[in-house]
């Protein structure tokens, strides 16, 4: 009986899942396609819509927000959700627009019984992109060297290394513009007791240059219960290296 039980869990709670944030997901893309307010859907902590088209930031409590966004439609599709606690999660998805396919990836929080957006990445996807084994070995090499430059305890080196010369930083509603900014965003690493671990669990290949990354992060150690989820886009400069264009975390 209990195999039944557990059985059961397993295979309706990714229903679940779905069930909390498709609609408000698909009321999203319509009303960014209508080019309504978005207030509804945002959190008041401070937003962050980051695509192909436009970098737009709202600053906490802001109101009738508009996004002039020209990819929108319907159609959305969900395709997993990685939760980081019982407030904070992030979906992926897609919609469509004509032929093109547009691949949504968010990060929600849950404030007053109400899932509010903190990020969106919208980026049009090419299909016959994938993540190949060379690919996954060059990201491995960025994300350890991200890790080592991190617990050397010298900010400026590691985003002047890591992140691109236009790289946007958003966590608990602060956004940062550059590495200078991130840099000083990350004094806190100076600390000589601080350390910080990468892994990740999702990596999607949007097209040539592009790549986006969810992951968890541990402060610590490996094993720490310090835990935390990120998201970030790679983007690959001229000279072939991959840099950091937009780095979120709850």
């Amino acid at each position: 009986m209990k195999r039944s039980f557990l059985l059961y869990v397993f295979v309706v709670f990714p229903c679940v899942l779905k069930a909390q944030t498709e609609p408000i997901q698909s009321q999203f893309i319509q009303s960014i396609s209508d080019h309504q307010a978005i207030d509804e859907f945002i959190s008041k902590n401070g937003y962050l819509f980051f695509s192909d088209e436009l970098i737009l930031n709202t600053e906490p409590g802001e109101t009738d927000v508009i996004l002039d966004f020209q990819k929108a439609a319907d159609d959305y599709r969900w395709s997993n959700t990685f939760i980081n606690n019982s407030e904070t999660k992030i979906t992926v998805g897609s919609f469509k627009k004509g032929d093109l396919s547009i691949f949504i990836l968010t990060g929600w929080s849950d404030i007053g019984s109400a899932w509010k957006k903190e990020v969106d990445v919208v980026l049009e996807e090419d299909q016959k992109m994938g993540i190949t084994l060379d690919l996954e070995r060059e990201l491995d090499k960025e994300r350890t060297t991200w890790e080592e430059l991190a617990n050397a305890h010298d900010p400026l080196a590691h985003t002047n290394y890591s992140y691109a010369g236009g790289a946007v930083y958003l966590s608990g509603g602060r956004r940062n513009d550059g590495p200078e900014e991130i840099a000083q965003r990350y004094s806190y690493m100076e600390n000589p007791a601080y350390s910080v671990y990468l892994e990740d669990i999702f990596l999607k290949r949007t097209s040539e240059g592009r790549v986006v990354e969810i992951g968890r992060y541990s402060i610590g150690s490996r094993d720490s219960n310090g835990k935390g989820m990120y998201l970030i886009v790679w983007e690959k400069q001229p000279e072939g290296r991959w840099q950091i264009a937009l780095d979120f975390n709850f």
